[in-house]
């Protein structure tokens, strides 16, 4: 019985990395039956990468079962007749597309969270979406009391400044890519009013992005009245974010 082998596979999806531009389509051959074991489709090709992308097709195809045969189409289109494992490996390079385009914009949600001590902790019911991030604290900084207080979301265009003023803290932000990856330049401002005083506190760091995680990118001291104030922080506030980005062509 002949097969496909993996490392075929893995050429085609090396090769083609390049080559394809859009999802593949059914295609109706007026000529050719095809095989109950395999399947056509037609792939969208650079017109520049065509005929490379049909040599890698067909040395991939050696030792596949008789019928299997790719073709070029006279509009452009790739043309393969092959096993299933073979379109799978095709299919899933097709949705990996957008990951190589370059990125376009960001956006990022802020979450601010006093954390306060305690004997157990407590709070993460009302921030489930940050719940893994507070148990990374707990379990580095010891058991404490959550509370959430301002969330933002910011989007901008690459490389440009975009900022947002809540209640209680300012945000701005620049996304820039550096050698292929995502990093933030981040800066928050919480002001706060004890007692008639204004205090300020400020973070500004800079952050390789991880789109899809949640990062804890700084904390700083809290109170709650001018009297602790000046006797030093005994809660601490936490700074959480995590983003995401946009890519195009």
């Amino acid at each position: 019985m002949h097969r496909v082998t993996a490392t075929s596979s893995r050429f085609v999806q090396l090769v083609l990395l390049a080559a394809l531009t859009a999802g593949g389509c059914a295609y109706q051959s007026r000529t050719e039956p095809v095989p109950p074991e395999l399947l056509m489709r037609t792939y969208n090709v650079r017109r520049d990468q065509s005929d490379a992308a049909v040599t890698a097709l067909t040395a991939a195809l050696q030792g596949a079962p008789k019928g299997s045969r790719v073709e070029q189409l006279s509009d452009g289109r790739v043309l393969l007749v092959a096993p299933a494992e073979v379109h799978a490996g095709v299919d899933a390079l097709v949705r990996g597309l957008d990951a190589n385009k370059p990125i376009r914009a960001a956006e990022l949600d802020y979450w601010v969270v006093l954390g306060e001590p305690a004997a157990a902790p407590a709070g993460l019911g009302n921030l489930q979406e940050i719940a893994a991030a507070l148990q990374g604290i707990v379990a580095s900084q010891g058991p404490m009391k959550f509370t959430l207080l301002e969330t933002s979301r910011l989007s901008s265009m690459l490389d440009q400044a975009a900022s947002a003023q809540g209640n209680l803290v300012q945000v701005r932000q620049v996304v820039s890519v550096v050698a292929g990856v995502p990093i933030a330049d981040v800066a928050l401002e919480q002001r706060l009013d004890l007692g008639g005083q204004v205090y300020h506190r400020n973070l500004e760091s800079r952050v390789n992005l991880k789109p899809g995680e949640l990062q804890l990118v700084g904390q700083s001291g809290y109170a709650r009245d001018t009297r602790i104030a000046e006797q030093g922080p005994h809660s601490t506030v936490f700074y959480i974010l995590r983003g995401a980005v946009t890519r195009g062509d």
